[in-house]
């Protein structure tokens, strides 16, 4: 009996398929995880799966898995993901202070609401924007807010749905693991460990099959971003 995949969920299917075919995939997704579960190291993680993301919108091996003694480009690739994510919470910041530049008292519109809504709109167009400054190779071309918003306006259509579920996963992923991990520092076995290392590789996997859903939904436009 066949399955019926419904066609937002596809690309998933796909890029499962693609990244888990024969025996090269086990190698550097248990050191992906052991990445993650590390606070401070998992910067490699998030580089590693940015790496692929690289590849995918470049079209260069959609299906690869990068090999971890390279890790030069890795380590690069994190920086500038984390370095954009901090840009915007750092906009978000300063966007709500300007209220109190402006009142005395207190302003009418809360400063923190009006942080939380610029970082909820950065993050919304994040993976766009490391996309374009991937695709540009310098890292400040992914803070072209107009060529973004052009380039969305127009292709909005496959990329709502893939950022929504990503979005998602990422967030669950990322929430099992923050609670492994706090229950791990208060009270440490073997088991625990090993329950934490799971969901770290849950979020690292994850991590890489986003990354190569979603430049698959930017990459048949990505020179136009």
């Amino acid at each position: 009996m066949a399955v019926i995949v419904p066609g937002w969920v596809r690309p998933w299917s796909d890029a499962a398929r693609a990244s888990f075919r024969g025996a090269g995939w086990v190698v550097p997704c248990l050191v992906g995880g052991l990445m993650m579960s590390l606070p401070g190291v998992n910067l490699l993680g998030i580089g590693y799966a940015g790496l692929i993301y690289r590849s995918c919108l470049r079209d260069e091996d959609p299906v690869a898995w990068p090999a971890w003694s390279d890790w030069k480009p890795i380590l690069r690739a994190g920086l500038w993901i984390v370095g954009l994510l901090c840009a915007i919470i750092l906009a978000g910041a300063l966007v709500g202070l300007v209220p109190s530049l402006f009142s005395a008292s207190r302003p009418t519109f809360p400063s923190p609401y009006l942080w939380v809504i610029v970082v909820l709109i950065g993050a919304f167009f994040s993976p766009l924007m490391i996309a374009r400054a991937f695709v540009a190779g310098r890292l400040h071309a992914g803070f072209h807010l107009r060529a973004l918003w052009r380039w969305f306006d127009q292709y909005f259509e496959g990329y709502l749905p893939q950022y929504g579920l990503s979005s998602a996963l990422v967030i669950v992923a990322g929430v099992i693991e923050t609670t492994s991990f706090v229950a791990l520092v208060h009270a440490y076995s073997g088991w625990l460990a090993l329950r934490h290392y799971l969901a770290s590789l849950g979020t690292f996997v994850v991590l890489v099959l986003a990354s190569r859903v979603l430049a698959g939904a930017i990459r048949p436009n990505a020179e136009k971003l």
